[in-house]
């Protein structure tokens, strides 16, 4: 009876696999065994990830030059502003 039962569990779970790593990526057009590919999947989750963070860097970078920028504008009306004569 157990041998029965183990039997019908070992169908059930190759029909499992065949349907879930053959039959349906088959239909949806797509490579076969996608369980062989999360690693693949991982490796593109990081690397969009790292590129997300590049972008970041630059704009932080672009921020800094701007404000960098800004100051020096300030700096440079207030310096002009004192010097103008116009209150002389």
């Amino acid at each position: 009876m157990f041998l029965r039962w183990l039997e019908y569990l070992v169908f059930v779970l190759i029909a499992l696999v065949f349907a879930t790593q053959i039959f349906v990526p088959m239909w949806q057009g797509k490579r076969l065994f996608p369980i062989f590919r999360s690693r693949q999947r991982q490796l593109e989750r990081k690397l969009a990830a790292a590129r997300e963070e590049a972008t970041e860097a630059t704009l932080d970078r672009q921020l800094g030059e701007e404000r960098e920028r800004l100051n020096r504008l300030r700096q440079e009306s207030k310096g002009e502003g004192g010097t103008s004569g116009l209150g002389s």
